[in-house]
């Protein structure tokens, strides 16, 4: 089973870590269980969690980052391609509890330690902006101001067919559910572990997003304090962008013809909401 990370030259490549979890945080391609999925998560948030001082300057118009910036750097770019990755499996298993449900017809369980609801596919109603700035005087009667917050932004590589994850499906990768008396469907013993599996896979994805955003945010500091706008390391990067203003569409602005002209429908395929007990 290959695992890939970004190396330290920025470029995406085979690891070979073994024995040892990879420093920068290496993704697999494909993953035997969410159980495998969960330990990705906890090590990679293992790995981001470490305290480390992180040295920048500029003097004119040269800059000068340390070893650990740069690793720091590296580190955020496969953990958010890790978190795209995770999501991806995520949904993944959600999809394959939704094709279940579907099979016996049904839309909610219940059991003691969690609520499973299947919400049908529908059409979102909106606006196709595309068009609408098109429009010869969109900025000046059709917008408002809306404030984007200083943030760092990480640039990565972008998720290919090579490297994009599937789970594996084995028998730890199925949902079962059972007609009961009553004519009811409760979840066997087979599904409540495969729920209770994402209940903790979603808890690490948790504790990662929000490890993942503290380095950032520190690293946003640091690049603020010394004035440094971008850093880049090979082919990925990191950005600092100040508090701005923008432009966005203001609805309100648009006349009822308008709104009959510009709207559209998207198509929302069907989800899955989850809500575990406390005692889970």
């Amino acid at each position: 089973m290959a695992k890939y990370h970004i190396g330290k030259d920025g470029v995406q490549r085979v690891c070979y870590a073994k024995s040892k979890p990879c420093p920068l945080g290496a993704t697999s391609e494909h993953y035997e269980s969410l159980e495998k999925a969960t330990e990705v998560a906890d090590k990679l948030n293992e790995i981001l969690s470490k305290p480390d001082s992180y040295g920048m300057a500029k003097v004119g118009g040269t800059q000068v980052v340390d070893k650990n910036t740069e690793v720091a750097v590296l580190r955020l770019a496969n953990a958010k391609q890790t978190i795209n990755k995770l999501k991806a499996l995520r949904e993944q298993a959600k999809q394959n509890m939704i094709k279940t449900m579907e099979k016996k017809g049904i839309s909610n369980i219940s059991n003691s330690d969690v609520d499973i609801k299947k919400v049908d596919a529908y059409s979102r109603k909106d606006y196709d902006t595309d068009r609408i700035k098109q429009l010869p005087d969109y900025e000046e009667n059709y917008t408002k101001p809306s404030i984007v917050k200083e943030h760092a932004a990480i640039k990565t590589l972008e998720l290919d067919n090579k490297t994009t994850p599937t789970l594996e499906h084995g028998k730890d990768n199925k949902f079962g559910i059972r007609k009961q008396k009553d004519g009811s469907y409760a979840l066997t013993k087979q599904g409540t572990e495969y729920v209770e599996r994402l209940r903790k896979f979603d808890e690490k994805m948790k504790e990662l997003e929000a490890t993942e955003k503290r380095l950032r945010e520190t690293l946003q500091g640091r690049m603020k304090e010394a004035n440094i706008s971008s850093i880049k390391v090979g082919k990925v990067g990191l950005e600092y962008n100040p508090e701005t203003t923008k432009k966005i569409l203001d609805r309100n602005k648009l006349s009822e013809s308008q709104k009959q002209e510009f709207a559209k429908e998207t198509k929302v395929g069907p989800s899955l909401r989850l809500k575990f007990s406390k005692a889970a």
